[in-house]
């Protein structure tokens, strides 16, 4: 079993994951008090889905239940993003040119072409107008491969980002938002809760400082 295998393994068995987690003096955040508590709850849910979705990436690639579709597009950010586009593809009824995953991934030509390529060797997704010099070259993923993104990574998306709402509590996010734009004075006073949440970081790093000189 490769070492990789072992550490997730390890951590997975591991309940108590506190050991993980630091109390550094400069990083309590007090100065988030002054903002609104649904904002900052709304923060700490997308920064921990995001922690999630790495990490299960990360897990799934070494994992050997994987199958060869799931570690094949788990290569790199890049190989999953070219997924996203051909399986979104599929789900509406189009197909996403590789011209424009280029400018949106802010790639090259050659390292979309190489990903489609391969992905169509595998038989993976479906390629449009190949060769066709008057129209772009486009993707879509295979059907199935649209049926097996959703059993093996979409019901497992929802239920970790369920998990992360769980653990946040994020149900007031939209309505209080929506009306806070809608709103300039309610505007103009969360744009003044960050000036006032840099002020009060700027004291907490004075006041940190000047504990480690005396």
């Amino acid at each position: 079993m490769p070492d990789k295998i072992k550490f997730f393994e390890r951590k997975a068995d591991n309940s108590d994951v506190a050991d993980y987690k630091s109390n550094a003096p400069n990083h309590v955040a007090p100065f988030l008090r002054v903002m609104d508590e649904r904002f900052v709850n709304m923060c700490k849910a997308i920064v921990t889905d995001d922690i999630t979705i790495a990490e299960e990436a990360h897990k799934k690639k070494w994992d050997p239940s994987s199958t060869k579709a799931r570690k094949f597009w788990l290569q790199s950010p890049i190989y999953r993003q070219v997924l996203n586009y051909a399986v979104i593809s599929t789900m509406t009824g189009t197909s996403r040119s590789i011209s424009y995953m280029v400018t949106k991934l802010g790639s090259t030509y050659t390292t979309i072409q190489k990903v489609v390529n391969e992905a169509e060797a595998e038989g993976y997704i479906d390629v449009f107008n190949k060769g066709d010099s008057k129209s772009k070259t486009t993707i879509a993923a295979k059907r199935w491969m649209v049926l097996d993104y959703m059993q093996k990574y979409c019901i497992s998306r929802a239920e970790n980002w369920n998990a992360v709402l769980n653990d946040f509590d994020t149900n007031d996010f939209h309505i209080w938002y929506e009306a806070m734009k809608a709103d300039p004075k309610k505007s103009d006073k969360f744009a003044e809760s960050f000036r006032k949440a840099f002020e009060a970081e700027e004291q907490l790093q004075e006041t940190f400082s000047e504990s480690k000189i005396q």
